[in-house]
């Protein structure tokens, strides 16, 4: 057992995050593994489990819980299986629709209307 108290912080704080990161983790999982059974049972609701879990491994991704490549590999095996049971490719549909908004730039204005005055140069006597 650690005896600084840095260190002993450190411990409390690395259990928390160990604790989070395994309902994530179990969370994904769970996910992933309605979609198989969705499937093997005929594949009714795979578009809308397919989607939850695709949802489910990017927010694990995000928060680093698993690697942004673990994730897109985990994805791609997923579809993959999809696609192979179903013997067509699925459309998965998003639950948002995002919408896109145009932001355009603000003019800039000077304070004064006078333009700036510039040096002339100087004469040079040798």
């Amino acid at each position: 057992m650690p005896v600084i108290k840095s260190a002993i912080k450190q411990m409390r704080q690395a259990e928390a995050a160990r604790k989070k990161n395994r309902e994530v983790k179990a969370s994904f999982r769970n996910k992933v593994k309605a979609v198989q059974k969705d499937l093997e049972a005929g594949g009714q609701n795979v578009s809308k489990l397919a989607s939850e879990a695709f949802s489910a491994i990017d927010k694990a991704a995000k928060k680093n819980i698993i690697h942004k490549k673990t994730a897109a590999r985990r994805k791609s095996r997923l579809v993959l299986s999809i696609n192979k049971s179903l013997g067509k490719t699925v459309e998965l549909k998003s639950d948002r629709t995002k919408t896109a908004t145009v932001v355009k730039p603000k003019k800039v204005t000077t304070k004064s209307a006078k333009p700036k005055a510039t040096k002339k140069p100087t004469k040079k006597t040798s």
